[in-house]
């Protein structure tokens, strides 16, 4: 989610695992975006995955106050 967040714009599932600093398996990708998906938390578009607005404001948020 946090990446998500940094990206503010829909990512592909390919972006988001080279953005990734840990190497994760393509099939726990995908099994964390669809559980995002199913609770809603993230957008899928024509363009890529997004967090959904209130949520990519938390995020921001909270990335912020961590760098503080």
């Amino acid at each position: 989610m946090n990446w998500l967040a940094i990206n503010r714009e829909p990512v592909t599932v390919a972006e988001l695992k080279l953005d990734l600093a840990i190497e994760l398996p393509l099939s726990k990708l995908i099994e964390a975006i669809e559980s995002l998906l199913w609770r809603s938390l993230i957008e899928n578009s024509a363009l890529g995955f997004t967090l959904q607005p209130v949520v990519m404001e938390s995020v921001t948020e909270s990335l912020i106050e961590g760098v503080v």
